[in-house]
């Protein structure tokens, strides 16, 4: 399923792990190892992650 052009979804299916930072990092990592699976990703490009900056709804405001 695409949303948008360029966006393609992932199932993140991992526990979620209690030490919210930990577990961005664990997400980020899953969704970069898969872009380089599928070819989105090579070693040499520049990403840009976007996350709230700390645990709960609405950081991001």
């Amino acid at each position: 399923m695409l949303l948008y052009r360029g966006v393609h979804p992932l199932l993140y299916s991992e526990q979620k792990n209690e030490d919210w930072k930990a577990d961005i990092d664990l997400r980020v990592a899953f969704g970069m190892k898969e872009g380089q699976a599928r070819g989105f990703i090579k070693s040499s490009d520049l990403l840009i992650i976007i996350t709230g900056w700390s645990k709960g709804r609405n950081k991001t405001i």
